[in-house]
């Protein structure tokens, strides 16, 4: 457990991502269980305490923008995966997801860019939808 979090810490470092405290940490942790358990508004609670105590981390912003996405709030996924994009986050679903918001508020040209992005930085899947969407 001590070195995974600390290759996590790692990680975080080398991104350029702020470091949570400890608390932030489970918080985070718990935050992302439920997300994967689907439980997206559980989620966006517990992302909203990461944020307020460290605004610039750009994961839990957006992953809080996953959840909204999610919940089809594409508004506040949008705003959530601008602002986790414009932290330096370089995810491709981050790319993915805010396309999908793009796409479901009307922007198709929007978010067909931002599928190629995403296909720039290894979503391999990506293709299939510039083919489906933006041809």
């Amino acid at each position: 457990y001590l070195y995974t979090s600390l290759i996590f810490i790692l990680l975080l470092l080398i991104q350029g991502y702020s470091i949570l405290s400890a608390q932030d940490l489970n918080l985070f942790r718990a935050a992302q269980a439920k997300r994967i358990a689907g439980q997206y508004e559980a989620a966006i609670i517990e992302y909203s305490k990461v944020i307020a105590d460290s605004p610039n981390y750009a994961i839990a912003i957006a992953e809080r923008g996953y959840c909204y996405s999610n919940l089809k709030l594409y508004d506040y996924a949008l705003q959530d995966l601008n602002k986790a994009i414009l932290k330096g986050f370089s995810d491709p679903l981050a790319y993915l997801n805010r396309g999908w918001a793009k796409y479901n508020l009307g922007a198709k040209g929007e978010a067909c860019i931002d599928w190629q992005m995403a296909e720039q930085l290894g979503y391999q899947n990506a293709q299939k939808l510039l083919n489906e969407y933006c041809n």
